[in-house]
């Protein structure tokens, strides 16, 4: 979803044509900036790491099974620092109000 939308800021969303309109499809994407995907994706990582580094030197206070504690750790942080991100660069509004067709 971060990367649609970051896709969304840089191009130009073509529209959909009438019945029998020829429709462009590109051969290939140009290149655009993805922040709210590389926020998204620092997030992931540094839940990752955290995660490892807290079930490797303290195993006793980590007594739930690794895969919950993964799903538990990953998914806040990620959302977070994707809202950090989009707020810092004044998009909050925009990215909450995003929608596809």
């Amino acid at each position: 979803m971060a990367l649609r939308y970051d896709y969304s800021r840089s191009a130009p969303i073509a529209l959909p044509g009438g019945p029998g309109e020829a429709a462009v499809v590109p051969r290939k994407v140009a290149s655009f900036r993805r922040p709210t995907f590389n926020a998204g994706l620092a997030g992931l990582v540094t839940a990752l790491v955290g995660m490892s580094i807290g079930a490797t030197y303290l195993p006793e206070c980590m007594p739930m099974a690794i895969e919950i504690l993964a799903i538990v750790a990953t998914i806040p942080v990620t959302t977070i620092a994707m809202v950090l991100s989009v707020w810092r660069r004044g998009e909050l509004a925009s990215w909450w109000k995003y929608e596809e067709w």
